[in-house]
């Protein structure tokens, strides 16, 4: 049971915590992009960013090349490219829960299970707009299993792939894709092994939903990833960047995990409405991010097997 002191009501900063908690453990897919917090409250973030990949621009001779130079002679001038200027807007995702002031003292088992609900349109929410960017953005290059390939020959074909499109400074080592296709790749390996391994010895690589394949860890990304489907990148420098905004006066949560860096900020604000009968509250519950979209061609996406 959730007390404050001798009475069992609940606070903002417990509200805020449930909800996170809550929040936190449903995300899927966004588990797997980092979260970044902008201090001021604002509608929009804006930020710099080149427009092509530096691999082009070095094979294109667009920066030209750093060359020794010897003791006593000045340093060259590079010919770097001009970033411009793009916007994201943090907008806000939520709503106002009306609870009768007797259900906010007394019953808060009926309140925990309303604040559960809230969470899940949250994340749902993140969720789907995570999801339309990664399989809706034009900046993700296309990878498909054309050649029918076993799933753990084409995700080492998917990183020979990334390596020559994407550039050798990146690593294919994160491939997502939903828990149909990492049941199928449990299948495979388990058909493989049991032929050369007790079957008790190899149970462990199935306590987590994350594979290893030759270097690439294949995770269950969720329900929103296509069925068949996959996104893959290097998550030291990821193709989304979630961007979150505190409102001035709002609640958020106390207690951060450990270690937790994609945790979302839910913001609580509470009106309590007096001069009304029955008398109760309003909590408005949000969260205010942004899709902050990365330069091109930092991903590959495609079907990671046929049907």
């Amino acid at each position: 049971m959730i007390n404050k002191g001798n009475n069992p009501k609940f606070s903002n900063e417990v509200i805020a915590q449930v909800v996170t908690d809550n929040v936190t453990r449903r995300m899927k897919l966004g588990r797997y992009f980092t979260k970044n917090e902008i201090k001021e409250d604002s509608d929009f973030y804006t930020y710099f960013a080149q427009t092509i990949n530096i691999e082009e621009a070095m094979e294109k001779g667009q920066l030209g090349e750093i060359k020794p130079v010897a003791p006593g002679v000045s340093l060259q001038e590079l010919n770097v490219r001009k970033p411009i200027d793009k916007t994201v807007s943090i907008n806000a995702v939520g709503g106002v829960l009306n609870i009768n002031q007797n259900m906010l003292d007394k019953n808060i088992i009926s309140v925990a299970d309303m604040l559960k609900d809230v969470s899940a349109l949250i994340r749902n929410s993140l969720e789907k707009q995570l999801a339309s960017i990664l399989f809706g953005s034009s900046n993700i290059v296309e990878f498909d299993n054309t050649a029918g390939e076993p799933v753990d020959d084409f995700i080492i074909s998917a990183q020979e792939f990334f390596k020559e499109k994407i550039g050798d400074y990146l690593d294919m080592n994160l491939a997502l894709v939903n828990y149909k296709t990492i049941t199928a790749i449990k299948r495979l390996f388990k058909a493989n092994n049991i032929q050369v391994e007790p079957y008790e010895e190899i149970k462990s690589y199935f306590y987590n939903d994350n594979i290893d394949v030759i270097g690439t860890a294949t995770s269950d990304g969720g329900a929103r990833i296509p069925e068949l489907a996959y996104v893959a990148y290097d998550y030291r420098d990821a193709p989304v960047k979630l961007l979150y905004s505190r409102t001035p006066g709002t609640t958020t949560a106390p207690v951060g995990i450990e270690g937790n860096d994609f945790q979302p900020v839910i913001e609580i604000l509470r009106k309590i409405i007096n001069d009304e009968l029955p008398k109760y509250t309003k909590i408005y519950i949000q969260s205010r991010v942004g899709f902050l979209e990365e330069t091109n061609k930092k991903a590959i996406r495609g079907v990671i097997r046929q049907s």
